[in-house]
């Protein structure tokens, strides 16, 4: 009887991951320097922003690689939002602000709509603060959903969607804080807090995946073939 082996593919980097790697990085360094002496997203061009995007390189090296399978992924999602919470994540103004304080702000600035203006930090500081609020209650609602997928078998679907969500908002929400001119630097605690909203989704939806791909009703053989390399990892 045959057995299957690994496919080395699935736990090392591939002459394309790595050419992908150094594009995106290419792309993010020309970026970054365009907006060295703009107003608006001068924030981006800095060591610390460069610091901060490591957690996420970090996680595409992890997703490239394999070394953690989708559940783990999805479960310690949860350790690395925590971390951000405790680390300096922003600078709005002139002060420096950590992750848990902007958990706050997220949702204290909702109220900004009561006096919502037509431009400027009145109007893009409040839609900020709404995504803000919205990634972090998605990602709650998506973890706890996540957890209890074997009581409830529906809720792996409210996990990755939920997840989803979030990590949209959470790779968009300094758009806004660029034009509300109130950003004047990146730190680790936001990459942290993106890479959480990225590792929940990842986690999530290759989970849902392979639940779906497991199911006797699922057997093509092409199927099977992804099935196989999701049991891999």
């Amino acid at each position: 009887m045959p057995t299957d082996t690994p496919d080395p593919s699935t736990r090392q980097f591939s002459l394309r991951t790595l050419f992908g790697l150094m594009l995106g990085a290419a792309v993010l360094m020309g970026v970054a320097l365009a907006c060295r002496d703009s107003r608006y997203f001068h924030a981006i061009w800095s060591l610390h922003a460069l610091i901060a995007a490591l957690p996420i390189l970090g996680f595409v090296v992890v997703q490239a690689t394999g070394i953690v399978n989708e559940r783990r992924l999805a479960a310690i999602s949860l350790v690395i939002f925590g971390v951000s919470l405790a680390t300096p994540a922003l600078r709005l103004g002139s002060d420096l602000v950590f992750g848990f304080m902007l958990f706050l702000l997220s949702f204290l600035g909702i109220e900004l709509f009561n006096e919502w203006e037509s431009s400027g930090v009145g109007f893009w500081y409040p839609i900020a603060c709404t995504m803000g609020a919205i990634a972090n209650i998605t990602f709650i609602v998506g973890y706890l959903s996540f957890v209890t997928r074997m009581f409830w078998p529906r809720g792996i679907d409210l996990a990755r969607w939920s997840a989803a969500i979030g990590c949209c908002l959470a790779l968009l929400v300094i758009l806004p804080l660029c034009l509300s001119a109130k950003l004047n630097g990146i730190f680790i605690g936001h990459g942290l807090w993106v890479t959480s909203h990225l590792a929940l989704a990842f986690g999530s939806w290759r989970t849902a995946i392979k639940h779906q791909l497991e199911q006797p009703a699922s057997k093509s053989p092409n199927d099977q073939k992804e099935a196989t390399k999701l049991r891999q990892r």
